[in-house]
């Protein structure tokens, strides 16, 4: 049976009129910055760029790269390394940040499209976050057997406050994928779907130290039509 191996991660490269409204609030630089162990954004890109470009991934996922300078670094390590890749994913409104996705694939991407949520709230609002598709070519791993993949990458509403926004994002997710993955014909297709949900897949149950699935993740596998959470699968 072929296996991917698919790293996702929030990489939270904020440009600097944002990190002016997080703490420490009022100049241009974020919490990672701050402290002890503090460390610079431009020393965070070089960090990151030699542990997710070493190849042991073949889809890498990346949320929050608003950073123009950052996102040319990772963009040209990735390529480098040999990976295909999608760095811009926007509806290229005038007074917005892009979507801060970057997805780049070992295998090779024939095409991809982008969507713009039409619900968002709050300071996600002044980003055009969305969810990006990727077809990739897995031919070099399926052999003879024909069989499309796609890839989804997204970056939900963040805040609890905000829910109701985010199951309108995950209803518009679900017919995303449905509108680029279309009816394949059995075992034909493989849809992967990553990034970050901004939803606790569980919470202490009260009284114990067991962990049970939170209403918030089981909405979410609802809307988006119970699939398999590869994740918790191989991390239990």
């Amino acid at each position: 049976m072929p296996t991917l191996s698919v790293l996702t991660y929030n990489v939270k490269l904020l440009p600097a009129h944002v990190k002016v409204g997080v703490r420490p609030r009022g100049i241009p630089r974020g919490f990672y910055e701050t402290g002890d162990q503090g460390l610079k954004d431009e020393e965070r890109v070089t960090r990151l760029i030699a542990r997710l470009c070493t190849g042991e991934w073949d889809i890498v996922c990346l949320q929050e790269v608003y950073q123009e300078g950052a996102r040319k670094r990772l963009a040209d390590a990735f390529k480098a390394e040999g990976y295909d890749l999608v760095s811009h994913a926007s509806d290229d409104d005038l007074f917005h940040e892009d979507s801060g996705l970057l997805v780049a694939s070992k295998l090779p991407i024939i095409w991809h499209r982008f969507e713009e949520f039409a619900a968002s709230a709050g300071s996600d609002g002044w980003s055009d976050k969305g969810v990006l598709c990727a077809r990739i070519d897995a031919s070099s791993r399926f052999g003879a057997r024909p069989h499309e993949l796609y890839f989804f990458g997204t970056h939900l509403q963040s805040s609890n406050v905000h829910w109701p926004v985010r199951q309108l994002q995950l209803l518009q997710l679900q017919r995303f994928i449905k509108g680029c993955v279309g009816t394949p014909k059995p075992n034909a297709a493989t849809a992967i779907l990553a990034g970050d949900f901004n939803v606790s897949a569980e919470a202490q149950v009260l009284g114990s130290t067991d962990l049970a699935p939170t209403a918030s993740y089981r909405s979410m596998l609802e809307l988006l039509d119970y699939p398999r959470d590869a994740y918790r699968q191989v991390h239990p």
